[in-house]
């Protein structure tokens, strides 16, 4: 559209070769900077620079990250993913870490599963190299994430009144 052109974007480099079939999956926790509008705009714009074939959106929109339960776009995707032998798209397209999951194991179990699967996985605000290091980065990516979540969380609690206290 007019509208999406007339924006000035900073792509990160793109992993995956033009005419690439890509799903993408959106969150947001309702409230952020980064509402499921201006997610949308943006891949719609890294998807035609890079002539890739944007097949799906998935889009969970008001839902917390800390946990996938709820998250039925996200689920809607895995379970998709997982019924073929052979990946339906040759890349899944997310806005950032804290979209995907903050909660790190999970984050972990379902980037692994896709992968394993054949996927490529892509995240387009994370600096996360194409690189036998990506791994490592994504996995402090992800603890950063989670820690980020418990503090907003305990934060929550203190300003509510609500304590808890936790062994360990």
């Amino acid at each position: 559209t007019a509208e999406r052109r007339s924006m000035t974007f900073q792509f990160p480099l793109c992993p995956l070769p033009p005419l690439s079939r890509v799903w993408v999956y959106l969150r947001d926790s309702g409230g952020e900077t980064q509402d499921l509008a201006s997610q949308r705009s943006y891949v719609l714009a890294y998807c035609e620079n890079y002539q890739l074939r944007l097949e799906r959106v998935f889009e969970d929109g008001a839902i917390s990250g800390g946990s996938t339960v709820g998250r039925d776009e996200f689920g809607l995707m895995i379970d998709l993913a997982r019924q073929n032998s052979k990946p339906l798209v040759d890349g899944i397209l997310y806005w950032d870490t804290k979209r995907f999951a903050r909660n790190q194991l999970d984050s972990q179990f379902y980037k692994g599963d896709l992968r394993r699967r054949g996927y490529r996985l892509i995240s387009l605000s994370d600096d996360i190299p194409d690189n036998e290091f990506s791994v490592v980065i994504e996995a402090f990516l992800e603890w950063k994430a989670q820690k980020r979540s418990g503090r907003h969380f305990q934060g929550y609690q203190e300003r509510s009144g609500l304590y808890c206290f936790f062994e360990g």
